[in-house]
């Protein structure tokens, strides 16, 4: 896979420019923005078929209940780590080793949650925890630049959107973007390697 082409497939999409503004507008909306999940979880259910491609933004109901129970998903997996944090945080230097320790744990599941799940619109399969670290752990050394980038864009589109509001929307651009090539990736990864 080469990762410049894979970097650009969105923009191979007759449609990207109209998918993308789509994307953005509706992130922006509080509620609405469930679509958006809605949406990056089609983009993982392309990516195991083996397709980039963009989704197309129809079936709303549908993106809505997908984003809801995306939304869930990454409740139940952050919630732990972090309503451990402030309770371990006391506990001087391991405390706060141990807590973010599992909040990164989560946060590497977090996208193989989120594609199993996308697999079979089953909320049961992402309680497999076990199965869902062992299929996280064999796509690693794949899947950790393509998390920290995502990390790092993700960090950086949300310091534009906070402190440069006059060019939020830039922010929300790159964001979704670098999101919906992620989530295509992340499906390709636990398509080939799982």
């Amino acid at each position: 896979m080469d990762l410049a082409d894979f970097i650009k497939f969105p923009l191979s999409d007759k449609d990207w420019v109209k998918k993308i503004i789509i994307g953005c507008v509706v992130s922006l909306v509080p509620v609405l923005n469930l679509l958006t999940l809605g949406y990056f979880l089609n983009c993982l259910q392309l990516g195991m078929q083996g397709r980039t491609q963009l989704p197309e933004w129809e079936d709303w109901g549908e993106l809505f209940k997908d984003g809801f129970f995306a939304l869930l998903i990454i409740v139940f997996y952050l919630a732990v780590p972090i309503i451990l944090f402030p309770v371990l945080s006391f506990i001087p230097i391991i405390g706060t080793i141990i807590a973010s320790i599992l909040l990164l744990l989560a946060g590497l599941m977090l996208p193989a949650a989120l594609a199993s799940y996308s697999f079979r619109r089953n909320f049961e399969d992402v309680l497999k925890i076990k199965l869902i670290f062992e299929q996280t752990m064999a796509v690693m050394q794949y899947y950790l630049p393509a998390y920290v980038t995502m990390v790092v864009v993700g960090s950086f589109s949300i310091l534009i959107m906070s402190f440069l509001p006059v060019v939020s929307f830039i922010g929300v651009l790159l964001l979704f973007y670098a999101s919906v090539v992620f989530f295509n990736l992340v499906g390709q990864l636990f398509h080939r390697y799982n």
